[in-house]
């Protein structure tokens, strides 16, 4: 019963934090923060680049992600600078497993304290709105994760996880429970437990983490619900990018699982490589191919007829 209220208290936050990001972004679209982003953003490459930069910052993909959307949304960013930027919140994100990073989501406090102090003066009201809806977001985000680490739930998790013992049950049973618990950093801390434990096998954990990849897309996928077609297509492309990653690597897990241990000197690096990795050749062999990338997606999420 907690846990369900701590999940929909959760959801409930996270959807107002959407809706208040959005709103305050759209009033924000024709000011110099719009026009710097557009300006840094221009190309693909200049878009992979500052989405790596920020997501390493931040350390969530998952955050980057539901601004961009946002911003897509607001009418500040284009489909296609979007893309370069959720390449490369993909790349940021692999930082978080190798070194111990702040979590995002214990910024939602300051942040909201910050918003709720510049919304009453006229001037930085909207910027205020818009870091009061990034707390909510955060806060949303840090519920729903703390709803399933309760005693309890996190031994039902481990238990699922144990039985994961195919390369395919692995990667199904990552996008399940990081779609549900909304965090790919507490999935894999938890995998390098069990891993550690030797209560799963590194192939498993390979698969385990690829998984989680699409996973963690459940957050941009619900940031998207009340957006526009436009920033619906980032979403999506989130999910694509993460499952043409995970196409691309399940023939060759074995070998590739193989080879993390060849250049990683522990199980914890070892596990930390294979996120690194998969993100960052997945990212950079879409980059080329994101202008007919965004056709498909112009193609298969039509504009809405009016």
């Amino acid at each position: 019963m907690l846990i369900a209220f701590y999940f929909v208290s959760g959801l409930t936050l996270f959807a107002c934090g959407i809706l208040l990001l959005n709103t305050s972004l759209s009033k924000m679209a024709n000011g110099p923060m719009a026009s710097a982003l557009r300006r840094y953003t221009s190309s693909p490459l200049q878009g992979l680049f500052w989405g790596t930069v920020v997501t390493a910052v931040l350390q969530s993909s998952s955050a980057v992600s539901v601004v961009t959307v946002g911003l897509v949304h607001s009418g500040i960013l284009e489909l296609s600078q979007a893309l370069g930027i959720v390449l490369g919140a993909n790349i940021g994100t692999t930082i978080t497993a190798q070194i111990l990073a702040f979590p995002v989501e214990n910024l939602a406090l300051p942040l909201g304290v910050l918003g709720c102090c510049l919304i009453p003066f006229y001037r930085w009201r909207n910027l205020g709105k818009l870091i009061l809806g990034l707390a909510l977001i955060f806060g949303g985000m840090k519920t729903i994760s703390t709803s399933f680490l309760s005693p309890e739930a996190f031994s039902v998790i481990q238990d699922i996880l144990r039985t994961a013992s195919h390369p395919l049950t692995a990667i199904i049973y990552g996008m399940v429970v990081t779609g549900i618990i909304q965090s790919s950093s507490v999935f894999s801390g938890l995998i390098m437990v069990l891993a550690k434990n030797g209560q799963i096998s590194l192939l498993t954990a390979t698969g385990l983490i690829l998984g989680s990849n699409v996973g963690t897309c459940v957050t941009t996928l619900l940031a998207s619900l009340s957006a526009n077609t436009t920033a619906k297509r980032v979403a999506w492309a989130h999910v694509f990018i993460n499952l043409f990653g995970v196409i691309l690597f399940y023939p060759f897990i074995s070998p590739f699982a193989q080879a993390m241990v060849a250049i990683s000197s522990t199980l914890t690096h070892q596990i930390a490589n294979t996120h690194t990795f998969f993100n960052v050749i997945s990212s950079l062999l879409m980059l080329p191919f994101l202008r007919p990338f965004t056709k498909f997606l112009t193609l298969i999420i039509p504009e809405k007829r009016k």
